[in-house]
């Protein structure tokens, strides 16, 4: 085949037609599979990875529906607009290539009964002819790794290839490297991530750069900046992508988390208020903008808000939970009391109902009723952390330290990533004399809150070194 094509190159070349011939032997035959290529002068010469092999394969199977892998000998006939115009299975006949070649450039229904690898027409959805929109449509697959190859150079870095199509869409390349950096960060690849993410920012700049009014990329470009720790930055790019959409959720939503983060509450309930109207469904979007008005001190229009919803949704306890700790912010312990009673009601086996219970009645200086509630909820789940940390609180008022720091130390054992349990531990085993424990819980807490861990080095002094 590669003897009959590289005899017929000088005609074929007449229609602009490049021929590159990648070899899939293993890594040990690549020396020989480069000697027999260079047999066919005119032709290039290149290595088909696995990587590359699963890419073909991929495009086969997606947008042809077939069931069967890729065969060798597989060609594919890419038009000047970088569209794939036919795919031929088994040995190429030349005069089919010929015949194809004549009718290039192919569009719309054509395009589509051409490309099949088979006779008939193509009864099922376009095959999609610029590079760009074949990446997009892998990308609407969740493959972003087969959408990177078509739009990141990479069949050109393999077969040693200058880029022949230009592709423009940048705002798709960024995307693409937004969603590999999330599959590198589950593969705890945070390097390549990184590196994905400084892509996908040169990507949404160009666009920008082109189109300034561009929201998409605005909004994904402040995403990629708060993953590369540059929250200014990302503040000033969901900025510029409001006015142009100033009903986008997505953009007020990510407003609003990155001004709870800079502890601007105010700014961050205003959007994530806006964020969770438009879309009700969302509970943890409404939940952060509860969080939100209680942190700005805006405790009454976040009683209205979590009122209207459970009225809406009566049986969600996470709604009652909220409120009454609302109530606890308010020091209103008699309504914080009433709304964890509620919530009992519809479950009974809420132990953080009676944790809120148990810091309702301290608020009234009942402490009988606080030590009754913490024992009930110890009783519900007997590891229940917070009600550990209550046990060892009221143990530490009442001078007991030594049960104190028996009380906090489960509490630690239970949930060593609560920054306020580790630095109570911390405080009360510095207190019994336990300076080991109170370092331990220094290397916890320069996992969960570095800040904490400093304020607790300086109060401890210099570490012990170890015998």
């Amino acid at each position: 085949e590669l003897g009959e094509l590289s005899g017929a190159l000088e005609s074929l070349s007449e229609s602009g037609l490049e021929i590159v011939a990648l070899s899939t032997d293993e890594p040990d035959r690549h020396a020989r599979a480069k000697e027999i290529l260079a047999r066919f002068p005119g032709i290039r010469g290149g290595l088909a990875n696995e990587r590359l092999l699963s890419i073909f394969d991929t495009m086969v199977r997606v947008h042809f529906d077939r069931r069967r892998p890729i065969g060798l000998p597989s060609s594919f006939l890419i038009d000047a607009n970088g569209g794939l115009a036919a795919v031929y299975r088994g040995r190429l006949p030349l005069e089919r290539l010929r015949r194809d070649l004549e009718r290039l450039p192919l569009d719309g229904d054509e395009l589509r009964a051409a490309s099949v690898p088979f006779p008939g027409r193509f009864m099922a959805a376009a095959l999609p002819p610029p590079v760009d929109a074949l990446a997009r449509d892998f990308l609407f697959y969740e493959l972003p790794d087969v959408a990177a190859f078509f739009v990141g150079g990479e069949l050109e870095r393999i077969v040693s290839l200058e880029p022949g199509v230009s592709v423009t869409d940048f705002r798709l390349r960024g995307n693409i490297h937004l969603r590999m950096a999330e599959r590198f960060v589950n593969d705890d690849d945070l390097e390549s991530a990184r590196a994905s993410w400084e892509a996908a920012e040169r990507a949404f700049r160009r666009d920008l750069g082109l189109r300034p009014d561009a929201a998409e990329s605005a909004n994904n470009l402040g995403v990629v900046l708060e993953r590369l720790g540059r929250d200014e930055e990302a503040l000033k790019a969901y900025l510029a992508a409001l006015p142009s959409h100033p009903q986008s959720w997505t953009v007020h939503a990510n407003l609003g988390h990155i001004y709870y983060r800079m502890q601007k509450f105010a700014e961050a309930a205003k959007h994530l208020s806006a964020a969770s109207d438009h879309d009700p469904s969302d509970r943890d979007l409404f939940f952060d903008s509860i969080l939100s008005l209680i942190r700005a001190g805006d405790l009454d229009t976040a009683e209205a808000r979590l009122v209207a919803a459970i009225e809406r949704d009566p049986q969600t306890t996470r709604l009652r939970q909220r409120l009454g700790e609302l109530y606890l912010a308010r020091r209103d312990a008699a309504a914080a009391d009433r709304v964890f009673i509620e919530l009992l009601q519809v479950d009974p086996m809420s132990a953080l109902a009676e944790v809120g219970r148990a810091r309702a009645a301290m608020l009234v200086g009942s402490r009988d009723q606080c030590r009754a509630a913490f024992e009930r909820a110890l009783d519900l789940d007997p590891e229940f952390a917070l009600a550990l940390q209550g046990m060892g609180a009221l143990a530490y008022q009442d001078g007991q330290m030594n049960d104190a720091f028996e009380w906090f130390q489960k509490a630690v054992r239970s949930n060593d990533r609560d920054p306020r349990i580790v630095m109570n531990c911390a405080v009360v085993a510095a207190r019994v004399g336990r300076i080991d424990v109170a370092w331990e819980c220094y290397d916890l807490l320069l996992k969960s809150d570095p800040k904490a861990a400093a304020q607790l080095k300086q109060s401890l002094g210099e570490r012990p070194t170890e015998q």
